[in-house]
């Protein structure tokens, strides 16, 4: 799956521009189902990381490549992350959610 998207712009004088959305290519995902002890693991470390919190009543934190990361409950958090490399993700905080690696 990727995110990338072509498209055909029209500009003032309707003439067409071609445009490309900038994204990430999908690798993986995980949910709480594949977390033991608060720690989900990934097969190669994140750099580019989508976390949706699916739990109603509470907000999760995220420790991605050493950075927390609070995602309240039911939003989405989607960015390019720093941080030291890892394949771990430590979650507190939240009980339903989905972890996605992107390239």
């Amino acid at each position: 799956m990727s995110l990338f998207k072509f498209e055909e712009i029209l500009t003032p004088n309707r003439k067409a521009i071609s445009t490309q959305q900038t994204g990430t290519q999908f690798q993986e995902q995980r949910t709480e189902l594949h977390a033991v002890d608060g720690i989900v693991t990934f097969t190669s470390p994140i750099t580019f990381v989508e976390i949706y919190n699916r739990d109603d009543m509470h907000d999760g934190t995220f420790i991605v490549n050493g950075l927390t990361i609070v995602v309240p409950s039911e939003e989405t958090f989607f960015a390019d992350v720093g941080g030291t490399l890892s394949n771990i993700v430590q979650v507190t905080g939240s009980t339903q959610y989905i972890i996605s690696r992107y390239l």
